[in-house]
């Protein structure tokens, strides 16, 4: 119906993956469900009214049927007008997601779940937070993400953007905030045209650990979320 929006699928997939040296083999098939409902005014740009989508695929090896998990994602989105005539945007994104092993197998490295970079939590290298072999990220079992930005028309087409972003991933199907989140910030421009805006936005790590890159630049097309 109109602003609401479901889908049911079927999926296949086999793959060997090498990880130190240990080689694993998989043949997975997966059950991928969404549901979204959208009362927001605009896909590349609102202004106004909310989001709130979910997802939820359930996998299964079928050469091992002890490796069955779930992997789901509730995300939602929320957008305030504060000047009432569209030129001073408050928006806000939460999102959390889980995996949960139903069976005593391995998960495949791939499916594990991962946070970081453009579009999750900017300053922070593309799905490289929470815990990591070194300087490579390990992903986990669940996931928090949280963004604030506030958008503002300054004349024309042109405009800008300040934000505040957060999240972490960790290894327990239940995200532990209290054991900490990374934070990063930063300030964006926008370009309007006709079919949406042009972003780009630097953002810099708060809390930066060891290895991380001291900015992040990102430009894309339509708002961040």
């Amino acid at each position: 119906s109109e602003g609401l929006r479901g889908s049911i699928g079927l999926l296949g997939e086999k793959s060997i993956q090498t990880r130190n040296g240990d080689k694993q083999r998989f043949t997975l098939f997966g059950l991928p469900l969404t549901l979204a409902l959208d009362r927001s005014n605009d896909l590349l740009n609102p202004t106004d009214g909310f989001r709130i989508g979910a997802a939820l695929t359930p996998f299964v090896d079928t050469f091992n049927p002890n490796s069955r998990f779930i992997v789901g994602r509730l995300t939602g989105t929320a957008y305030l007008d504060l000047s009432s005539d569209k030129t001073t945007i408050l928006a806000g994104r939460a999102c959390i997601a889980s995996l949960l092993d139903l069976g005593t197998s391995v998960v495949p490295f791939d499916r594990r779940i991962f946070v970081g970079g453009g579009g999750s939590v900017r300053g922070y290298a593309y799905q490289s937070l929470g815990p990591r072999d070194g300087k490579d990220p390990l992903g986990g079992r669940s996931s928090i993400e949280l963004s604030a930005e506030l958008r503002q028309r300054i004349s024309g087409r042109f405009g800008m953007a300040v934000f505040v972003d957060a999240g972490n991933v960790w290894e327990t199907s239940t995200p532990q905030p209290a054991k900490g989140l990374q934070y990063a910030a930063g300030v964006g421009g926008r370009y309007y045209t006709d079919f949406g805006p042009l972003r780009l936005d630097v953002a810099v790590p708060l809390n930066r650990r060891k290895g991380d890159d001291r900015f992040g630049l990102y430009v894309s097309l339509g708002q961040a979320f």
